[in-house]
């Protein structure tokens, strides 16, 4: 039996031998008046007596069956579990592979990896899920409280979901958790940093966790829930918990999203929300939600209605004022914060073409217009008209309700790429405006006609909100380029949003001339490629690969994107996930790169995303296959 095999009690391993210290400096008195979370009651298969199963790996005594293995046991060599071969006459089992990791491998299941301090014990003890009490820290605001209370029993119930519990171990388990700061304000500022002890005592095991703010919180019971595993026996299900572990953990990236792209084909609620389960679950905490495009205008606006009534593709293919206030809340509760995106001056079309109708003119050019491939860059078309004073006013409604609903004090999206001037050329009006200032017609005064366009709509947002302390977030364009941006944007307002290939010095110009950076880097984290056209798939291993510069004050972080043209609700999930996992790790704990392929690779990558992955399905989503079920089975022998 090799090193990382589990041990006995009273023979502390490798990663335990640190612990007494670390204890001590996380483990600190919780207030004494406390609010207990009763867990949900599941239908339980209840068997006689109570039993308790402490994981010592008791020996199992094979006769010699050379060549074959034990398809439901496994045993940890090296750090790295595979299926029990009947060949061996004595060795210490897992009665799950889940249960394996669990205690075997280096970084146990979890995902992301902790950043700061990480000591994992090597025994777990069955428990009852059911019975599991989480106390909330007294001095805890009610606004925290009720949030707490919220994300305790989702924990909970994820617990046990889709397990059928067969027995009532007497092992309870008890859970303080405690903030350092009661804010719900969820912002691209807010302290995501938590730390986490396990202790044993007998049969009560005591989780305590502490967050710099109820966010923090969140994410400790995350990685709490990743400290858990399940075995099953004749169709029956049992949760077992690590019995100690110390970690101290917090996010290098404040910004780690996915930018979900619901114009081009619609994605139903219950999608998103999925999505966002999904991303609760490996700690991102920014959904890019790019709502509109010129294709449809789906979010319904109470101020401007026009705009999804005529932009929709159909009624029932919108997103109520209710149900966007839903899944803010939604979000809210799995750590996920909603960035809006209002994508102008281009990619705006439908939605817009009410104006001459109602009075207003056209805040739109080339709508629908054709040869698409002259006016835009894909069809259909559409331009916003900046030289109609409507179009602002109208901007202005759209914003203060925008605002009302969304977190948008520190950040709000206004796309800003792909403006095809041929279209602004071809409207005469707008070529007596610019003959009319002295501008001409050049490239040179379309670019700087497009950044006043970007200055007056910024000027509405002010006026809509009642202050100029927003950051806007642009991509990348002819507009940013390194050589004229700071003639155009002023880098204390504008944050850049990169899709550059992963060859090109842009990002790093633009970061050396004082912007601020998300990167969502094209031939690396864009996940509808490889469907369409000549472009390249990419991988998990490369998205997981593909380092950004260090985390600081203007790299902020980065995004996956799924843009809808070839997805929608029928193949979301296997798009998106597990690739966006691989995103979460790396922004969250920007491990080393990976040698794919190669055998015991330190962190164990590949393993802990397949397990990962089985969070994903327990969750509902269906994420795509990263391996053969053998491989998944058999650790580092393929």
């Amino acid at each position: 039996m090799g090193t990382g095999s589990g041990a006995v009690e009273g023979e502390p391993s490798r990663l335990e031998s640190t612990a007494g210290s670390q204890l001590a400096s996380v483990l600190q008195p919780i207030s004494s008046s406390q609010v207990m979370v009763s867990p949900p009651t599941p239908l339980r298969n209840s068997r006689n007596g109570v039993q308790m199963l402490f994981i010592f790996l008791a020996a199992l005594i094979v006769k010699n069956t050379h060549g074959s293995v034990n398809a439901e046991k496994f045993v940890c060599e090296n750090f790295a579990c595979g299926q029990a071969s009947l060949s061996n006459q004595t060795v210490q089992y897992y009665e799950s592979i889940e249960l394996c990791r669990l205690v075997c491998g280096r970084y146990g299941n979890l995902w992301p990896i902790p950043t700061e301090t990480l000591t994992l014990g090597r025994m777990a003890m069955e428990i009852d899920p059911t019975t599991v009490e989480i106390l909330i820290d007294d001095d805890a605001s009610p606004e925290s409280k009720g949030y707490l209370n919220d994300v305790s029993k989702l924990f909970l119930v994820r617990l046990w979901q889709g397990c059928d519990l067969t027995r009532a171990p007497s092992t309870k388990v008890q859970v303080k958790i405690r903030a350092k700061k009661y804010d719900l304000t969820l912002d691209m500022d807010t302290r995501e940093a938590y730390k986490l002890a396990i202790t044993t005592n007998g049969r009560l095991i005591e989780a305590f966790i502490e967050g710099d703010t109820v966010y923090g919180i969140r994410h400790g019971l995350e990685t709490l829930l990743q400290l858990t595993a399940r075995k099953e026996s004749s169709g029956k299900c049992s949760v077992l918990m690590l019995t100690r572990a110390v970690i101290r953990d917090t996010p290098l990236y404040k910004h780690r999203g996915i930018l979900m792209d619901t114009a081009r084909n619609f994605i139903p609620l219950e999608d998103l929300k999925r999505t966002i389960d999904g991303m609760g679950s490996v700690k991102l905490n920014v959904l890019h939600w790019h709502a509109v495009d010129s294709h449809s205008f789906p979010l319904e606006l109470k101020r401007i209605p026009q705009m999804s009534k005529t932009g929709a593709y159909s009624s029932k293919e919108t997103y109520s004022v209710e149900e966007q206030n839903e899944l803010i809340e939604y979000a809210k509760r799995r750590g996920v914060r909603i960035l809006l995106e209002i994508d102008s001056p281009a990619h705006a079309g439908n939605g817009w073409t009410w104006g001459p109708a109602a009075g207003m003119g056209e805040m739109v050019l080339c709508a629908n217009k054709e040869p698409w491939r002259q006016y835009c860059m894909q069809p259909p078309c559409g331009q916003m008209n900046p030289i109609n004073p409507n179009l602002y006013k109208v901007l202005g409604e759209m914003f203060k309700e925008i605002n009302e609903r969304f977190t948008t004090h520190d950040l709000f999206h206004l796309g800003g790429d792909e403006v095809k001037f041929d279209c602004w050329n071809s409207t005469e009006s707008i070529r007596e405006y610019l003959l009319a200032k002295g501008m001409g017609l050049s490239t040179e005064a379309f670019h700087e006609f497009w950044a006043d366009f970007h200055r007056k709509s910024v000027e509405a947002w002010d006026k809509a909100v009642g202050h100029s302390k927003t950051n806007v977030v642009l991509w990348t364009s002819d507009l940013t380029d390194p050589h004229d941006i700071l003639n155009r944007l002023d880098p204390k307002r504008f944050i850049i949003q990169s899709w550059t290939g992963s060859d090109s010095e842009v990002p790093h110009k633009l970061i050396q001339k004082g912007y601020r950076l998300i990167f969502s880097t094209v031939d690396t984290w864009y996940l509808d490629h490889g469907f369409w056209g000549d472009t390249k798939y990419h991988p998990w291993s490369a998205i997981y690969n593909y380092m950004i510069p260090a985390h600081g004050d203007r790299v902020l972080g980065g995004e996956v994107c799924m843009w809808s043209e070839y997805v929608d609700k029928q193949s979301l999930d296997m798009k998106v996930w597990p690739r966006s996992a691989a995103l979460a790790e790396r922004l969250w704990s920007d491990p080393k790169t990976i040698g794919y392929g190669v055998s015991g690779d330190v962190n164990q990558v590949e393993y802990r995303l397949a397990s990962a992955r089985d969070r994903l399905i327990r969750l509902g989503i269906q994420p795509d296959q990263i391996m053969p079920r053998w491989c998944y089975l058999n650790q580092d022998k393929c």
